[in-house]
């Protein structure tokens, strides 16, 4: 992986890609946007500029009804749905399953850790976002995870048995 700091330099933002044999590069982006929202604002304001994005995930700190029905959508956020699409991505979330639940039980339970990817990507067979409550621990967000349809193609060292047959020629030919 490479990060991309030339492209958006945000302390809360990390863009980085990554060589997939036989594909192009695939440029993917981890977020974390707290009030008053510079990283969201700076990610709105560099998608002219940005790649097309395979996957970008984080803590978006935003309410918007296509991913929480039960919260008034908040003006950036809606800039954010509004945007976001152009740069190759589409939400993967399923609205109203829950990424945050406070400690303080009297606080509402929301959405905001958002993953958005290519529509083809969520569309394989192989591709899966959970997001698991069980796991919060000390957290009040829920880990969500995203398994993306890819298998990596692996390269095996080659290996020969010490003392074998096929040791014995191998150094022979060397």
């Amino acid at each position: 992986p490479q990060t991309q700091h030339h492209l958006i330099s945000h302390l809360n933002i990390l863009l980085f890609f990554l060589d997939f044999p036989k594909q192009d590069c695939r440029f993917f982006m981890n977020i974390y946007s707290t009030p008053p929202h510079d990283a969201t604002n700076l990610l709105i304001d560099s998608i002219p500029k940005l790649p097309e994005m395979t996957l970008i995930a984080g803590d978006f700190n935003l309410h918007h009804k296509m991913w929480d029905s039960r919260r008034k959508t908040q003006p950036l956020a809606e800039k954010l749905w509004n945007t976001i699409g152009d740069l190759g991505v589409a939400l993967a979330n399923q609205a109203d399953v829950w990424t945050h639940i406070p400690h303080n039980t009297r606080l509402q339970s929301s959405v905001i850790d958002l993953v958005w990817t290519v529509p083809e990507w969520m569309e394989h067979s192989l591709f899966a976002m959970t997001v698991e409550e069980i796991h919060r621990i000390t957290s009040d967000h829920c880990l969500v995870t995203v398994d993306l349809p890819y298998h990596p193609e692996y390269f095996a060292l080659p290996n020969i048995q010490r003392g074998s047959k096929n040791e014995t020629k191998y150094l022979e030919g060397i």
